[in-house]
């Protein structure tokens, strides 16, 4: 069976304290064990006891390049970082040339992009005697680099 669950149910279910789903026989705390559906029919049919124990399946579309984009300038925000607009350029393009092959991670792709992002800027910055605010919080097209680099 395949549910399609709104972003705000889930979010709310989430919100449910600890406490109260220990020992509540109606309550189970969901976790995604395969990327896609294709997967999930290739594990259940490996097990047939595990057919009873998943009865539910949840698909969760895999972000779009803008929401990646905004994912990494949420980092940089949390993190105290600023993007100049060829940074901003850079994040998005190499967003929208990375595969999306099995192995993608998705969000840990670009939370990955945006640690090499800040590698990247502490080796630029390295030579500098004296750095200022700016230069320790602003990110780059130069910083934007491929994970694997």
């Amino acid at each position: 069976m395949s549910d399609h669950v709104r972003t705000a149910d889930l979010l709310e279910w989430c919100r449910i304290p600890a406490a109260q789903l220990v020992g509540h026989p109606r309550l189970r705390v969901p976790f995604r064990i395969v990327r896609d559906s294709a997967e999930m029919g290739e594990l259940i049919d490996t097990n047939p006891g595990l057919k009873s124990r998943f009865t539910r399946t949840i698909n969760f579309p895999d972000y779009t390049d803008d929401e990646l984009v905004a994912i990494f300038v949420k980092l940089g925000e949390r993190n105290q970082y600023l993007l100049t607009d060829d940074a901003l350029a850079a994040v998005r393009h190499h967003i929208g040339a990375e595969p999306r092959t099995r192995g993608f991670g998705n969000a840990r792709y670009v939370r990955n992009l945006f640690e090499t992002a800040i590698a990247h800027q502490a080796m630029r910055l390295a030579p500098l005697s004296d750095p200022s605010d700016e230069q320790l919080t602003t990110l780059t097209g130069a910083d934007i680099a491929p994970v694997d680099a």
